[in-house]
């Protein structure tokens, strides 16, 4: 066993950690280091999640206990770890056996949200007490964006490295036919914005609007926000969409939307845009920090008339910008593990 690894807790297809993961994988090769996995790489959870606002299920507890037990059990093993995500319950028993055995060990972890940042689904008023305590207990924290760590608090920024998320596993595809108008490639929770994507689709009856999901149909059909979208004329969901057909839909799509309300990075729309999606983004989140304004928007009357213009006129002077194709975890490991 490796002394340097990247601890993987449970997650599900079709989400940011499935690209992370591979990306990561392709990543490590390049660098010149012993590093391996530990845990869950590879074997992403069927993602049944239906709830608006919640992203996990009993699944994610039970592999999440069994990834902490697993790491204190061969904690002598190690001299570098770094986690997959900064929401990392039990990781302050790992800590503490440690103390224990009077060993450091170099942690780190990768910062996707968390109850800090405003309009996070973890909101839960008692987290931030046990963030506070992870925070603490890693010696470095990256994030991808300036955005996320404006939200870190600030006793901690010292530890806080901005590093975008590697699209290392990701090829763009470019295609000439374009079957649809705009492509909503997000999840239907709260923190997406979706009562403005169900407004920007009310503007705009004229406009087809595709939405994709790696779930199976049966998992969303209580989901709220489907109810109210699936029986609309001009809006059509793609079920069990996986990394490849997700691809070619970005591809055949003129328009990627997104109304997300807290956003780091976002691998779907970055992923659209590298696809020569032209992006209609909120004014808000990261997207100012990665987009030009002209593409972004500050109601859903902005976003109505920023579709139909791109839709009517073209846009033929949008350019995907060089870094995010290049974007990779390579400068992150080597930070880390070197």
């Amino acid at each position: 066993m490796s002394k340097n690894i990247i601890a993987v807790s449970p997650y599900y297809k079709g989400t940011s950690f499935e690209d992370i993961v591979s990306s990561l994988s392709i990543a490590k090769e390049k660098i010149n280091c012993d590093v391996e996995f530990y845990g869950f790489a590879g074997n992403p959870l069927e993602n049944t999640i239906s709830s608006e606002d919640a992203l996990d299920d009993s699944r994610f507890i039970d592999g999440q206990w069994k990834l902490i037990r697993n790491i204190i059990k061969q904690r002598n093993c190690f001299e570098k770890i770094l986690f997959l995500d900064f929401f990392n319950p039990g990781v302050d028993l790992f800590r503490y056996a440690l103390e224990q055995d009077g060993k450091k060990i170099k942690m780190g972890s990768l910062i996707h949200g968390g109850s800090f940042v405003a309009d996070d689904l973890h909101d839960y008023s008692w987290l931030k007490y046990f963030e506070s305590g992870w925070f603490d207990v890693n010696d470095i924290l990256y994030v991808p964006s300036h955005y996320l760590k404006n939200y870190c608090p600030k006793e901690f920024k010292k530890k806080i490295r901005i590093k975008p998320w590697g699209l290392d596993s990701f090829t763009p595809k470019k295609s000439t036919e374009k079957k649809w108008d705009v492509i909503f490639p997000h999840r239907l929770q709260k923190d997406k914005g979706i009562d403005r994507l169900i407004e920007i689709s009310q503007i705009c009856t004229d406009v087809e609007f595709l939405i994709t999901t790696p779930q199976k149909k049966e998992f969303i059909l209580n989901n709220s926000y489907y109810k109210k979208l699936c029986n609309a004329k001009n809006v059509t969901f793609f079920y069990e969409v996986d990394n490849e057909s997700f691809i070619d839909y970005l591809s055949r799509s003129r328009i990627v939307l997104s109304c997300a309300s807290q956003e780091a990075f976002g691998y779907s729309i970055m992923k659209a845009v590298a696809c020569e999606c032209v992006p209609v983004f909120p004014n808000q989140a990261c997207y100012p920090e990665f987009f030009d304004k002209k593409y972004l928007y500050n109601t859903s009357e902005e976003a109505s008339i920023l579709i139909r213009r791109i839709l009517g006129e073209g846009e033929s002077n949008f350019r995907v910008k060089k870094e995010i194709p290049r974007f990779s975890f390579v400068p992150l490991l080597k930070d880390f593990f070197e």
